[in-house]
């Protein structure tokens, strides 16, 4: 065994005549000999030096054995300087197949030791072996325990690197509480240890440090700092790909604390202030709680522990599984699910995606934070369909309406009434109703044809915005009235003489009907194919108008109450395609219904065409001529993308899967 002494020069005969080492040991006891022994740093060395201090490094790593004295003497000023060169020899092994075996030696206690060393020794006296020096007596045998590699491999690449040692600092920090009795002591420590750490811990954080309050909301602050630092020394993104908006409400249930800080640590990047962080996101480790918040706030994103346990490992009186039933209800509140299980059983269980559920396993990973966000951009982008089709902030050409500004403003006004929808509907019918009887004008109580330019809307009052939501839908409705009345054509000449009572704009042309209402238009003479020469259209019943002043409006982007409104109104029912207004949707239903119908092209059939299918396949039930199990399959994970598609009338398609189905069980 080949061992290395760093010790004291009056105190290092009795280990030569200890006879366990013969000749394989060597004795350092001078600053100047540790010099002349520790390797340089060969960066802008010459060749030859760089050859001298490699055959330095070899010749430390020889040595199976390294002992070191606490208290070598060598600086009158430093006590306990052989953890300053304990931490000096540990930073220049670079032996990838073995690990020092360093052992400490001293007189004194090694709590002492870990209070009374520099800070950025610490890690040194809590890692590596200590021995007390008056076990050295007569025949004694030092230790000839080796380190195991994968301990040794932890300590290099993790422990002793910047990251790990600031990580080691955030979960100090996670053990002190403003009630405390050392509460001060404790935090002073934490914050001399990061102001040793200067080179590395980042402007922000030393900045944090100058002005101390000995606060929890302080050590929540510092920590969001740390984590953030961490993230930027190991490469990994500062701020996430995705970015989550901070106006949504967020609800995290989460029993067992290690995932649980995983989970938030992840979640705090997406918030520019600790403050905003704890306003929008609230974090229960108990069921009953979280779901008595949930039943009495406005929740946007819940994401929960399936298995949740007590204390004492029992379960508790709410499960996962029934703030997921909770959930599922509300219109605008979309869940992910942290488990444990496989997705595919999870997903099956509770008929969810399977990307809103996120395996406890990934928390464990040092990506963690990159699968907390794929799982939150799934679930923001769920929440934005359930937005879309409830409560109509969307639509492929809304103009102002689809401003990011305008969306923040109406999603966060939606949770406050949840009647806003349906109370603004109603208002919009009114006036378009008034516009059939010809009682609407610019004088019209509480009406306003004002609608707000996309281009000023960031400057625009926010409420003011809202407050207009009416009048661009009832201009939709008397826009969609004109249209249908005029056969199915949009002469703008036409309409502005009959709107220009009630329409406060000089032009009604193409750019109100698409950036201001959100229709898709087309031309009337390129539709149908009519010559046209320098714009103007030379045949048919539009022969000597602008082309552009004559179009087609597409029924594909109308919403669900607007086609039940003409028909109920106009007795208006065009037959609209499925896929015009879903492809997810049609191509379900083809996925799921082509092996009854394989000849029918579920790509341009109606919901009432659909319906008048299953009127078949009812009639094949009852004649026991069809795959009842295969049907059984289909109504099990029916799924909500096609109900979410059906307006109130269409919902006889939803009644008619279950009589079949009711037939069959």
């Amino acid at each position: 065994m080949k061992a290395l002494f760093i010790w004291r020069k009056d105190s290092k005969s009795f280990i030569e005549d200890n006879n366990q080492f013969g000749g394989d040991a060597k004795f350092i006891t001078s600053q100047e000999e540790f010099d002349d022994f520790i390797p340089k740093d060969k960066r802008g060395l010459k060749e030859s030096e760089k050859k001298k201090e490699t055959r330095k490094e070899n010749v430390l790593e020889s040595y199976t054995k390294i002992y070191i004295l606490a208290e070598l003497g060598w600086n009158k000023q430093q006590i306990f300087e052989g953890y300053e060169k304990g931490f000096q020899l540990i930073n220049k092994w670079n032996a990838n197949e073995k690990a020092p075996c360093i052992y400490f030696y001293s007189l004194v206690n090694r709590k002492i030791i870990y209070n009374k060393v520099p800070d950025n020794f610490k890690f040194v006296v809590k890692a590596f072996p200590f021995r007390d020096l008056l076990e050295i007596k007569g025949k004694y045998k030092f230790p000839s325990d080796d380190i195991s590699l994968s301990k040794w491999t932890f300590f290099k690449t993790y422990a002793l690197e910047n990251y790990g040692i600031l990580d080691v600092i955030s979960h100090r920090l996670d053990g002190l509480d403003e009630k405390g009795s050392d509460f001060e002591i404790d935090l002073n420590s934490v914050i001399n240890e990061l102001k040793s750490y200067k080179i590395f811990t980042g402007k922000a954080i030393q900045k944090f440090i100058l002005n101390i309050k000995y606060t929890n909301s302080y050590i929540a602050d510092l920590k969001f700092l740390i984590e953030n630092r961490i993230e930027e020394l190991t490469g990994e993104t500062k701020q996430p790909k995705f970015k989550l908006p901070e106006t949504l409400n967020l609800v995290v249930i989460e029993d067992n604390k290690e995932d649980q800080r995983v989970i938030i640590n992840g979640l705090r990047r997406h918030y520019k202030t600790e403050k905003k962080f704890n306003d929008k996101v609230n974090v229960f480790s108990n069921g009953r709680e979280a779901l008595n918040f949930i039943n009495k706030n406005d929740v946007d994103i819940i994401i929960t522990d399936l298995q949740l346990l007590d204390e004492d490992e029992f379960y508790q009186e709410i499960q996962g599984v029934e703030i997921f039933d909770t959930a599922k209800n509300l219109k605008s509140t979309v869940i992910g699910i942290i488990t444990g299980f496989g997705r595919k059983g999870v997903s099956k269980l509770l008929g969810n995606n399977e990307k809103f559920i996120l395996l406890k396993k990934h928390l464990k990973r040092f990506n963690a934070n990159e699968e907390i966000d794929l799982l939150l951009k799934s679930l923001y982008d769920e929440y934005q369909k359930k937005i879309k089709t409830v409560y109509y902030n969307a639509g492929t050409h809304l103009g102002w309406m689809k401003n990011s500004a305008y969306r923040k403003y109406y999603s966060d006004k939606i949770n406050e009434d949840k009647t806003i929808h349906n109370d603004i509907y109603k208002k919009a019918k009114n006036y378009a109703e008034l516009y059939l009887t010809d009682e609407l004008d610019n004088e019209t109580e509480g009406w306003d044809s004002t609608l707000l330019k996309t281009e000023n809307i960031k400057n625009a009052d926010l409420k003011n915005v809202f407050d207009k939501h009416y009048s661009f839908l009832a201009q939709r409705l008397i826009v969609l009235s004109f249209y249908i009345k005029n056969n199915k054509v949009y002469e703008q000449g036409k309409f502005e003489e009959v709107a220009n009572k009630f329409i406060k704009r000089e032009s009604l042309n193409k750019s109100y009907l698409t950036s201001s209402l959100g229709f898709s238009t087309s031309l009337y003479s390129s539709k149908n194919k009519l010559r046209v020469s320098g714009d103007i259209i030379k045949e048919g019943e539009f022969e000597g108008q602008n082309k552009e002043d004559v179009r087609i409006i597409s029924f594909k982007d109308l919403f669900p109450e607007e086609r039940e409104w003409i028909k109920d109104k106009l007795n208006f029912d065009e037959k609209l395609s499925i896929k015009s207004q879903s492809k997810e949707c049609a191509r379900w239903l083809r996925d799921n219904f082509n092996q009854f119908f394989p000849d029918t092209d579920f790509d341009a059939i109606s919901f009432d065409d659909f319906y008048e299918l299953l009127g078949e396949l009812e009639k094949r039930q009852k004649d026991e001529v069809f795959d009842e199990n295969a049907f059984s399959k289909i109504v099990e994970f029916f799924p909500k993308e096609v109900e979410q598609y059906l307006t109130k009338q269409e919902k006889k398609i939803i009644k008619k899967i279950n009589t079949i189905y009711d037939n069959i069980i």
